[in-house]
């Protein structure tokens, strides 16, 4: 497949409050490459690098060695970082701090009105931006009045306006209750099967992650596991050793199976685990 973001043996590490206080790497080099129309999500404990890596992709961090290209591109070149930044979106924790405007279809004409795009474009993308994510209907709302969730999607809809091919969410539904969380995550899911865009999702939701194409588990600054979900969550000794858990509908299987129960032990989802229980039982 088309590659659109690569990582070439890149390295980085943030500043210490002096000279003499040189802090540890946080990306220890990272060489991973992200297919253009795929959905990967990034995991890891706190500390990981999973957010600085995500940083990278349009060039709020620089790599202190190696390469970041965006569809070719070096982020590390100044001529290069407004026309990476119109090809990769960032959606970031918090709602709030990415709203700009009063009203919510003011708020996603923010970006094309930035670039300099015709008034009648702006409207089209606007409109078109709100509609993908099912948030047409609050246009004129003020976004204060929003839940979490709704904000988050107006957020991404401020993305999709300025028509980026890749966006990066970092930890996007941290600070959302479940329902805001399946919004967002539905919402993404679609933007990805039904238009092509590229989706970079940094998680700490093992649930959300097993909806990925691929999952990329980070640890000390490396690339600890890549893989499909179910290769990477079957993997339990090595998800352990990265601080991290399975999926809920995993863990439940496999305390199952160590209690002696016949039971399939791979599933990642709810429903996968219904099947598996009813079957173990008997009862499919």
């Amino acid at each position: 497949m088309e590659r659109i973001i690569e990582y070439q043996d890149v390295t980085f590490r943030y500043e210490g409050d002096d000279e003499n206080h040189v802090l540890p790497l946080t990306i220890n080099g990272i060489t991973l490459n992200i297919e253009k129309g795929s959905f990967a999500a990034v995991l890891g404990r706190n500390g990981s690098g999973k957010s600085t890596l995500a940083k990278l992709t349009n060039a709020i961090h620089l790599p202190e060695d190696g390469r970041v290209l965006v569809e070719g591109l070096d982020t590390s070149e100044e001529k290069n970082v407004e026309l990476i930044r119109r090809k990769v979106g960032m959606v970031f924790q918090n709602p709030d701090n990415q709203i700009v405007a009063t009203i919510v279809e003011d708020d996603v004409a923010f970006g094309p009105e930035n670039l300099g795009i015709e008034p009648d474009e702006i409207r089209r993308r606007v409109d078109d931006a709100l509609k993908a994510v099912g948030m047409y209907e609050f246009r004129l709302a003020e976004p204060h009045k929003l839940s979490g969730g709704q904000k988050q999607r107006v957020a991404i809809a401020g993305i999709l306006a300025m028509q980026t091919d890749c966006i990066v969410l970092d930890e996007p539904t941290a600070m959302l209750d479940p329902i805001g969380r399946r919004e967002v995550l539905a919402t993404v899911q679609r933007l990805n099967r039904e238009r092509g865009i590229t989706v970079l999702m940094i998680t700490h939701f093992m649930e959300e992650a097993v909806q990925a194409d691929r999952v990329i588990v980070l640890d000390h600054g490396k690339v600890f596991l890549d893989g499909c979900p179910r290769d990477v969550f079957t993997n339990t000794q090595a998800i352990e050793r990265c601080g991290l858990t399975v999926p809920q509908a995993t863990a439940l299987t496999r305390a199952l199976a160590d209690s002696g129960i016949s039971i399939r032990t791979d599933v990642l989802t709810e429903e996968e685990c219904v099947e598996a229980v009813l079957k173990a039982c008997g009862k499919e």
